[in-house]
């Protein structure tokens, strides 16, 4: 219900459109228009199978339009106005699960936000339930604490260094084990040589512990 509410608020290119939904047999059916090229998980398996980086620019692409536009850049294909997680932002929504899987592709390689499932509404600026992936939340979520838009960001940066390295940053799978090293990260880990200093900074930057620190989406 309330990924029906949220769908239903929000029209944007870079948001999979909400169609209608259902009632049957007491479970809720969500229609959503389809998106036929796949989510960027499969970009990331497929070039790990085929042992090819992806290019900087498709990289710069995509994490361009995981911001504000403010211009182009990188040869990119980047739509005007609020794109991805920084529409939610001005919406007044987290999306809490920003991960490769949820980042579909659509036409021309314009991406599209999914699973809005377990997203909310930023109230009183911020929130305490900690919800979403493990291996992409940020260290103020697994440690308990209030947490802002700035998680999302912490998520983008985990996503973009994955894009980079093919393997995900935090790979392990016990709560625990992943909290701690979430937690324990103190320096952003290195991307590959073959990527620029401005590349390697900007997910530096992202990655940083102190919430603060991390860049508006509007920013990057």
């Amino acid at each position: 219900v309330n990924e029906v509410r949220l769908l239903a608020s929000l029209s944007h290119p870079n948001v999979v459109v909400f169609k209608s939904s259902f009632v049957e047999d007491g479970c809720l059916n969500v229609i959503m228009e389809v998106v036929a090229h796949g989510d960027l998980s499969a970009v990331i398996e497929q070039h790990r199978k085929d042992g090819r980086r992806i290019s900087e620019d498709t990289v710069w692409g995509y994490l361009l339009q995981a911001r504000s536009w403010a211009g182009g850049g990188g040869g990119c294909r980047a739509l005007p106005g609020p794109a991805l997680t920084a529409h939610l932002h001005d919406s007044g929504i987290i999306h809490r699960d920003v991960k490769p899987a949820n980042i579909l592709i659509g036409r021309d390689g314009v991406l599209k936000i999914a699973d809005l499932g377990v997203a909310g509404l930023l109230h009183m600026g911020s929130s305490k339930l900690q919800i979403g992936t493990l291996q992409y939340m940020a260290p103020e979520m697994h440690a308990g604490l209030d947490y802002s838009y700035a998680a999302d960001v912490w998520s983008l940066g985990c996503l973009v260094y994955e894009l980079c390295q093919l393997e995900p940053l935090f790979g392990d799978r016990e709560e625990e084990v992943v909290a701690r090293k979430v937690r324990g990260l103190l320096l952003p880990p290195a991307i590959p040589a073959k990527y620029s200093p401005e590349l390697q900074i900007m997910v530096n930057r992202m990655l940083q512990q102190d919430p603060k620190a991390r860049p508006s989406l509007g920013a990057i």
